[in-house]
Formats: structure tokens, C-alpha cells, sequence
């Protein structure tokens, strides 16, 4: 879920009558807060949409966290041990130079976790924002003799079983 926090940005008139950077955006679930005698933005994303930046001046900035899906957890239906599902992978920036224009938002899905069944769970599903990537974590170990207790590569990998 990727967080955008923006300093400065605002209204259609920006916060630059505070003194601030001038920065007008919108997308995501917006809230508008103070920090540290600051006045920030965020814009949060929880399904994939856009990013609109519709003015900024050269001194606006913004700060970004980017985390991909969960991986789902494996299973077996058997005596063994089951992984878990990874952890979505997570990117942050700060301080970027944001410019006008619309930027695509991609929101990964988590992985399906299976029950009573000797399968891998699912990987999760890439997030994206401004040209960087959070990797989806790894499916989770079946057990059994489906992949020899190895959870997939992803954003973190995904656990490992015991295969009896």
C-alpha cells in the first residue's frame, strides 16, 4: 500500500501562503496534517488508481513508501509442516522533486493461501509508483514432496516447511 506524504501540498491554492512549497495533488485517501511546524498531505492508495500533480514549484518535495503483496501461505495435506506466506517487499524515497502530470499508482494483490491441499501458496503481487517497484513477497513452502520444503523469492521470501 503504497503512502505518499507531500509537504505543502494542498487545496487548489497550495500552502504557499504559509510560507511553504506550492504542490497541488490529488489521488488516494487524502488527509491533511502538522508536523514538526510543518503542513503535509498524504495520499493514501489501498486499490491501484492515479497520482495527479497538477502544479508545483521547484522547491515542493515528497516522500514515498512503496510495499507489495503478501505471498500467500503453502499448505500440505499430509503430516508436514506448512510456510508461510512472505512479506510484500518495501521501497521508500524521500525528497523527491514531484512534477505536473498524471502517474499510474499500482496497487499489488496478496497471494492465495491454500488449505488442505499440497500446494505453494501464491506470490503477491508487484506495487508501483513514480518508476520504483515493491516486489510481492513469495508463496509459502507445501511440504510434502511439492517443492522440498523451498518458499518462493519475492519482495521476502516466503517460509519453508518440513518435507516428512
Amino acid at each position: 500500500m503504497p503512502f505518499l506524504s507531500t509537504l505543502g501540498g494542498g487545496s487548489n491554492k497550495g500552502f504557499k501562503d504559509q510560507g511553504q512549497a506550492l504542490f497541488i495533488a490529488s489521488g488516494g485517501s487524502i488527509q491533511v496534517y502538522t508536523a514538526g511546524g510543518k503542513t503535509w498531505k498524504s495520499h493514501t492508495f489501498l486499490n491501484s488508481g492515479t497520482f495527479q500533480v497538477t502544479d508545483a514549484d521547484g522547491a515542493a518535495k515528497m516522500d514515498f513508501m512503496i510495499i507489495g503483496g503478501g505471498g500467500g501461505g503453502g499448505c500440505s495435506d499430509g503430516n508436514c509442516s506448512n510456510g508461510g506466506g512472505g512479506a510484500g517487499g518495501c521501497v521508500f524515497k524521500s525528497g523527491i522533486t514531484p512534477y505536473k502530470g498524471t502517474f499510474p499508482v499500482v496497487i499489488g494483490a496478496g497471494g492465495q493461501g491454500y488449505y488442505n491441499t499440497d500446494r505453494k501458496g501464491d506470490d503477491g503481487g508487484d506495487s508501483s509508483f513514480f518508476g520504483y517497484i515493491g516486489l510481492g513477497g513469495g508463496g509459502g513452502a507445501a511440504g510434502g514432496s511439492v517443492d522440498g520444503g523451498r518458499g518462493n523469492n519475492g519482495g521476502c521470501g516466503g517460509g519453508g516447511s518440513h518435507p516428512y
